[in-house]
């Protein structure tokens, strides 16, 4: 007798007598539901925030971050819809912490705790240094073997707009990369060096401290180079983000310094729909910020 596949389904279900068997979900209630909720909100935003933030929005949803946060919501979604518990516990929660980190509501508001201390300081206005120390990270180097400044770089041209403004006799560049260097790479400090004198910066006020790859480490650089020199008025500049634990490293090691902010990352927010969906930046001032809290924490 010919075996049928209907014949197969009916033996698995009477062996199963008794066991509750989960239904698969429909496929298509759930996009229908899926398609007008995400159609609608975008509808909604356009009727009652206009088409730029509109455009805003689905700019930021086009980004690789709005593109992968949108499909972790629909993976939560589905499993969810599955009653697979764990695996929607998981992607739920997944979700909702890239949502958290790269919303720029929670980026700023963790970034600012930072800076707040440096928010109504003016380098311009603080008396003159005898010397000032810059903290490695602000430049990297091209393909091509040319020094740039880097994301943090505010705090290399700050340094030479002191200088110019008589505000600085020397300004003490370090920092070492903890990696090998790659073909036409430079060292931190020689980066900020040539940078500097691309600037308009003496040779001569240029001093480069050949050590470093962590704050701690340039701040002892500091401190044994202070010890061949006469009472000096030191300023310690770096991000603004950055300078409470810079300066807190400082006064472990007895260095005395005075803060110089620079590259602040605090901005007004303006509340909008597309606050919600997280970007790359807000995910790396986030970053920053966690790091410097961890730092603070493990006090190095």
């Amino acid at each position: 007798m010919r075996f049928k596949r209907r014949d197969e389904f009916e033996e698995y279900r009477a062996s199963n007598e008794g066991v509750s068997i989960i239904e698969p979900p429909r496929l298509l209630p759930h996009l229908v539901l899926l398609t007008v909720l995400i159609g609608g909100t975008l509808g909604v935003v356009h009727y009652f925030a206009g088409v730029q933030a509109s455009k805003s929005v689905l700019q930021s949803l086009a980004s690789p971050t709005g593109i992968i946060w949108l499909f972790l919501f629909l993976a939560a979604y589905w499993v969810t819809m599955w009653r697979i518990r764990l695996a929607a516990l998981l992607c739920w929660t997944s979700w909702l912490l890239l949502t958290l980190a790269g919303s720029s509501f929670t980026a700023n508001k963790l970034i600012t705790s930072l800076e707040r201390p440096y928010l109504q300081t003016d380098p311009f206005q603080l008396e003159k240094f005898d010397a000032i120390l810059v903290l490695g990270g602000g430049s990297d180097t091209t393909p091509a073997g040319v020094p740039q400044l880097a994301i943090m770089g505010d705090r290399l041209a700050l340094a030479a707009r002191l200088f110019h403004a008589g505000k600085v006799d020397k300004i003490l560049v370090t920092g070492l990369r903890r990696d090998d260097l790659q073909e036409k790479e430079l060292q931190l400090y020689d980066e900020s060096a040539k940078i500097l004198a691309g600037l308009k910066v003496p040779d001569a006020n240029i001093v480069q401290l050949k050590l470093g790859t962590d704050t701690s480490e340039e701040i002892q650089g500091l401190k044994k180079w202070l010890a061949d020199q006469g009472p000096m008025r030191v300023g310690l500049l770096t991000s603004a983000w950055h300078l409470k634990r810079a300066t807190m490293l400082a006064e472990r090691y007895q260095v005395k310094v005075d803060p110089i902010p620079a590259n602040f990352l605090s901005e007004n927010i303006r509340l909008g729909p597309g606050m919600a969906i997280p970007s790359g930046r807000n995910l790396l001032i986030s970053q920053f910020g966690v790091k410097e809290y961890l730092g603070l924490w493990l006090d190095r």
